[in-house]
């Protein structure tokens, strides 16, 4: 057996979280062996994310979701903060970049500097991450907090 059939026996048989988020990558890129199956794609990302709390996944249907002919972006907020809230949960490292683009999305739709900061910290603190520092330095000098 190759290798996308070892992937697709972890995925349908386990339910494997990075498997399905390999797979669907493959699917919604069109790379490899594998066709461009958009619809197929989305539907094992989903299956990461919601089965195997995969917040990569999450992540990436966040992106599907702003890429749309009519962007969804309170779709895209969902998925960002399910990312968060799985990764803070998993003992794995903290997702900071789905952190990050909620606060930007807080600040773009919401005009919501409180939750924006708050993200850019947790994502700061969570990883280090001096962008994530200097994006709440930014909103409290913006604030004049």
């Amino acid at each position: 057996a190759g290798a996308l059939e070892w992937f697709d026996r972890a995925a349908d048989e386990h339910q494997h979280g990075p498997s399905l988020f390999f797979l669907g990558h493959l699917h919604v890129a069109g790379q490899g062996r594998v066709e461009l199956n958009e619809e197929r794609g989305v539907e094992l990302l989903e299956q990461a994310a919601r089965h195997a709390g995969h917040d990569d996944a999450m992540v990436y249907l966040a992106r599907l979701a702003l890429q749309k002919e009519k962007p969804s972006v309170r779709e895209a907020m969902d998925w960002l903060q399910q990312a968060v809230t799985a990764s803070s949960a998993s003992g794995r490292s903290f997702n900071d970049e789905a952190a990050m683009m909620l606060a930007e999305l807080h600040l773009q739709i919401d005009n919501d500097s409180d939750r924006a900061v708050y993200m850019y910290e947790l994502a700061g603190e969570s990883s280090n991450n001096a962008d994530a520092f200097a994006s709440a330095g930014a909103i409290h000098h913006a604030r004049k907090d």
